[in-house]
């Protein structure tokens, strides 16, 4: 009887678990919106940037270059002094969030990425074969101090 009773519990266990997993719920897209801006702007720093396995420039203070995202679409680029001179580079960008890619684009190039967010915080930029830039962009969010 006890084992009757076992098998009985382990078919509905099991019928349960997958019932659950065919019942045809659509799942979520990711919006990676809020990821980019935090919902107002976010300040990413330009932590390195590499060609293939070469490291072209890695800064680990913040004497390099920034992107920030803004909600309404703009993005502006350049390091701590151009930005408290108003002298950084302003453009546009737009994310895919379907396919995982973002286009900058600047008055004078756009740049085109397919892009990723790894375990550590950073969000890596790949170059797709339509933009203006060949390098990859590793970028982290501004530090606390």
């Amino acid at each position: 009887m006890k084992i009757n009773l076992y098998f009985n519990k382990l078919y509905f266990l099991v019928g349960l678990l997958l019932s659950s997993c065919a019942t045809g719920v659509p799942t979520e897209k990711i919006n990676y919106s809020y990821a980019f801006c935090d919902g107002n702007s976010k300040v990413w720093m330009l932590q390195k940037v590499s060609n293939g396995d070469i490291v072209v420039e890695e800064n680990l203070d913040l004497s390099g270059d920034f992107l920030i995202f803004y909600l309404s679409g703009k993005v502006l680029k350049g390091n701590l002094k151009d930005i408290s001179e108003q002298k950084g580079k302003i453009g546009t960008y737009s994310l895919d969030n379907e396919n995982g890619y973002l286009t900058i684009k600047f008055p004078s190039e756009s740049w085109d990425f397919s892009f990723e967010f790894s375990h550590e915080n950073r969000l890596i930029l790949y170059p797709t074969t339509e933009s203006d830039i060949i390098q990859t962009l590793e970028l982290v969010p501004f530090p606390e101090m």
